[in-house]
């Protein structure tokens, strides 16, 4: 059974996580319209003095309740490139 809020709308996982802290993915739950707003706002490429944010590949799936984008990002002078994988999936309850 997928999970809902107090207005009964449907729940997602929203997932992201970055290639040099992949112990620490960072997960909450959303309504789609949520979880798609928030991918719109991290995928916004940029180049400018202090980052490069690069879409490598996005993806939203509206009838299957799924998304995903994988990021190649650069904070300028603080390291090398690095990937950010982010996943929007239906959230489930198993009891």
């Amino acid at each position: 059974m997928q999970l809902t809020n107090s207005k009964k709308e449907n729940l997602y996982k929203f997932i992201f996580v970055d290639s040099n802290d992949f112990t620490s993915p960072s997960v909450t739950l959303k309504t789609w319209k949520e979880a798609i707003q928030q991918l719109q706002e991290m995928t916004v490429e940029k180049d400018n003095d202090e980052f490069l944010v690069q879409v490598v590949h996005k993806e939203v799936k509206e009838d299957y309740g799924r998304a995903k984008a994988i990021l190649r990002i650069n904070h300028k002078g603080w390291g090398g490139d690095y990937f950010r994988s982010i996943i929007v999936e239906p959230a489930y309850y198993h009891g």
